[in-house]
């Protein structure tokens, strides 16, 4: 029981993350609107990729400062808080 719950607390914001796309994903192929809803859709992955795997996306989006040794990059709670908000994004949008 210990295993589970602590799964579970670590890991809620994923469980959030793959329920939303999966609503995102119902409601795109219930459209049947393909072109016309792809933005959304493309929001909506990448918005799980970002609750999914911050950290990757944190080495993805980052940048040098004036010289290469000034590596700039967003904290990951602030890519995983992105992510979510983009979700909801495209559930609204869809």
């Amino acid at each position: 029981m210990e295993y589970w719950y602590a799964t579970l607390k670590r890991y809620w914001l994923h469980f959030i993350a793959i329920g939303l796309l999966a609503i995102c994903l119902r409601r795109y192929v219930a459209l049947a609107q393909w072109e016309e809803k792809l933005p959304e859709m493309a929001v909506a992955v990448f918005g799980c990729v970002c609750v999914l795997a911050s950290d990757e996306v944190v080495d993805w989006t980052g940048s040098y400062g004036l010289t290469r040794n000034q590596w700039r990059s967003y904290p990951t709670w602030f890519v995983r808080n992105t992510g979510i908000c983009l979700l909801l994004y495209a559930v609204w949008g869809l």
